[in-house]
């Protein structure tokens, strides 16, 4: 079911890539960061875990409490069914400068939000799930790249594009991605005897603050 959704969304953001693409102004450096290669940044982003979830061994542990489960769907899906909602009406009118700049940062924080996902590979999981335990690449500087780099990326959509339903939605969303972590390290924490010294020297979120 996870690969049959990540392909179809894979799908739907390769059309938006092809229409970036054929629209994209030579020249425009900023325009062509934040529009064609941000889009082909997410489109790889959601074509990845199809080969994942095909080919990933099973898990040594897993937990498959109803709330682990829960809380990993709705952190999932939430801001994919939200950002489909259009509004014309704005908390605030965001200006070109503004645009341009929330274009780069999603940008750069896409194309973390793939290293992060390359470098753990097979271990991937939506429900908290323990292959081996990842602590190179990104995962040596944060224990969870991959929801520091959705945060701030949702953060960042939200502040381009400040429909108060994106907004309101924000909140659920950043509680629900501490409340998926905390299950996921509590099974890492049980499977692996690494993980306690791993933790001590790595900050759960936010780089050498938390």
């Amino acid at each position: 079911i996870p690969a049959v959704l990540f392909l179809f969304l894979g799908y739907i953001q390769v059309l938006r890539l092809i229409t970036m693409i054929n629209g994209a102004k030579a020249g425009d450096v900023v325009g062509i960061i934040g529009g064609p290669v941000r889009q082909g940044l997410y489109t790889a982003f959601c074509m990845i875990p199809v080969l994942i979830y095909i080919t990933r061994p099973l898990p040594k542990a897993r937990d498959g409490s109803w709330a682990a489960r829960i809380a990993a769907v709705v952190g999932t899906t939430l801001l994919l069914f939200v950002g489909a909602w259009t509004s014309s009406s704005l908390l605030y009118t965001p200006s070109a400068g503004l645009n341009q700049a929330v274009s780069l940062v999603i940008a750069a924080f896409m194309a973390m939000e793939v290293w992060a996902l390359l470098y753990l590979r097979l271990s991937f999981s939506i429900i908290p799930e323990a292959r081996r335990l990842v602590t190179g690449g990104p995962y040596g500087i944060v224990r969870h790249p991959l929801y520091l780099t959705e945060i701030v990326v949702s953060t960042a959509f939200v502040v381009s594009d400040p429909q108060l339903i994106k907004a309101v939605a924000l909140v659920p969303f950043i509680v629900i991605q501490l409340i998926r972590l905390r299950y996921e390290e509590a099974l890492l924490r049980a499977t692996f005897a690494e993980y306690e010294d791993y933790g001590k020297r790595t900050a759960r979120l936010i780089p050498f603050i938390w």
